[in-house]
């Protein structure tokens, strides 16, 4: 395992690095037209390996490899003295089966064979925990857990290697099962990724907040990473609960507010002092203090946030949950970060939120979170990767500007369809009023007329309504989301009373 930025880098240009090949082939990326596409974490990971990847028009018949990585020349030829072969001659690692990220395992991983020497060997990735449950006890870090628990607190996501060599051959290779695979394992080492918020994203949450409109994020991240990026990106309280299921499959809350000390936590079962409450790092500058929590229903508290695991939500949403209607409602709208979850209960949790009346827009950029775009009434893919098939938007630029775009313009278009179909209607008023007052007095409206008032009048004054833009900024006043409500009635008939009365006035001697 790196310990350092230094190690990794003196690693790196040793082609035979283990650790170097599953970042480099570990993956679901594909190259069209020379550029990748896949997921950006992924080809962040693959970029720092500075390897190439190739996928050729024909498949090798015998083995079928539709995927080939290798690392560039000048990697060939370096003279490296760890993890060596005989013969230093350059060199493919060839995919022959991929096994997509499984949610409910935590897990990847692919099986390749190097063209140089025909061995066949399975990488793996994953959730740590889940890794090293799979490697042998030996090769796993005695202080793996620690450095884990230290960098999920900082923010950052924290993804485990394993690998192992395996005797097959390619007809039992398109066969074989995963599970048979993944298994006695080789640690290899832990891969740190620091996704930096960005300031604008900041910026942007924040006018959404001031809107009224809340946010929510839904990760698969460990919890207390989920944490850690929610409070940098404000979606937090101060005072916030952290919502899991015991051993007993008993919902338990965990009470937490912003320190400048150590995480701590305590739940409300244990009830004990400060003293004797397990810390969760070893550094004095983190953000956070967890407290013992007196209250059993936090969601009717205010100026709290709550945050819910897959169990959680399992718990108010599943299919076995026996929460009335009532409290999963108010628990769900007072949720800010939904953690450790999959795409299937990312669609669970937005199914929800429809359910008790909410209107839900998605902003996502991996493919697990396909079934929630297509779910949410506005899908924004971040990239253009499988994601964006499933969304209604994919903007050119990578940033959250293009959620407030959507906003604006959405209110502007429904504003100025609300505002045509009350001129229309007020025009056939007053068209019809006028008619009946000239009918009193015997006297009709020639053809031109008719052509005049109709064409240069109601549809010139028709277009140019639709030539309204949207505010230039966010307003927590939202329009009706029904035409059929009392604000539109009552605006026409007192529009339609007042025209009257001009008209009719006029026309009494």
């Amino acid at each position: 395992m790196y310990t350092s930025a230094d190690a990794y880098e003196r690693q790196k240009n040793k082609s035979r690095s283990l650790l170097v090949e599953a970042l480099a082939s570990c993956h679901s990326l594909t190259s069209v037209a020379g550029k990748l596409v896949g997921d950006p974490l992924e080809i962040e990971m693959f970029n720092s390996t500075e390897w190439l990847i190739e996928e050729p028009d024909t498949c090798d018949p015998k083995e079928a490899i539709s995927t080939y990585v290798s690392p560039t020349k000048g990697q060939q030829d370096h003279d490296w003295t760890e993890d060596s072969s005989d013969a230093l001659k350059p060199y493919q690692l060839g995919i022959m089966r991929r096994f997509k990220y499984d949610s409910k395992l935590g897990l990847m991983s692919v099986l390749v064979i190097c063209l140089r020497d025909g061995r066949h060997r399975v990488f793996v990735k994953g959730v740590p925990e889940r890794v090293c449950e799979l490697c042998f006890g030996n090769t796993v870090p005695e202080n793996c857990a620690e450095v884990v628990k230290k960098y999920v607190l900082k923010g950052h996501k924290v993804m485990a290697f394993a690998t192992r060599v395996v005797g097959i051959n390619y007809p039992q290779a398109q066969r074989v099962r995963r599970e048979s695979l993944e298994k006695k394992l080789n640690f290899l080492g832990l891969v740190i990724f620091q996704d930096k918020v960005k300031q604008d994203g900041i910026a942007i949450i924040t006018k959404l907040k001031e809107a009224d409109i809340r946010s929510v994020m839904m990760t698969n991240d460990n919890r207390y990473t989920a944490i850690s990026v929610a409070k940098e990106c404000r979606l937090l309280q101060d005072r916030f609960y952290l919502g899991d299921l015991n051993e007993s499959q008993e919902l338990q809350w965990t009470f937490m507010e912003k320190r400048n000390s150590t995480l701590v936590q305590t739940n409300e079962e244990t009830k004990s002092s400060r003293g004797q409450q397990d810390s969760l790092t070893e550094n004095a500058d983190e953000d956070f203090t967890s407290v013992r929590a007196e209250s059993k229903s936090p969601w009717k508290e205010r100026n709290c946030s709550l945050i819910l695991t897959a169990r959680a939500l399992d718990f108010f949403t599943g299919r076995a949950s026996n929460v009335d209607e009532s409290t999963a409602a108010a628990v769900l709208r007072k949720t800010a970060v939904v953690a450790e979850v999959s795409g299937r209960r990312k669609l669970q949790f937005v199914e929800a939120l429809k359910r008790y009346g909410d209107f839900v827009g998605v902003y996502a950029n991996s493919a697990s979170e396909c079934l929630a775009l297509q779910e949410a009434g506005t899908g924004v893919a971040l990239a253009e990767t499988e994601a964006s098939i499933a969304a209604l938007f994919t903007p050119k630029a990578q940033d959250l500007n293009c959620i407030l775009h959507i906003l604006k313009e959405g209110r502007a278009a429904l504003v100025n369809s609300y505002q045509c179909f009350k001129y229309v209607a007020l025009f056939s008023m007053i068209q019809f009023i006028s008619v009946n007052i000239l009918y009193r007095v015997k006297v009709d409206l020639a053809d031109v007329q008719y052509t005049y008032s109709d064409f240069l009048l109601a549809m010139l004054l028709f277009l140019t309504i639709n030539l309204n833009g949207p505010a230039s900024k966010l307003s927590k006043k939202r329009p009706p989301t029904s035409f059929i409500c009392l604000r539109h009635i009552i605006s026409i008939i007192g529009h339609v009373l007042i025209q009257a009365f001009f008209q009719v006035l006029p026309s009494n001697p």
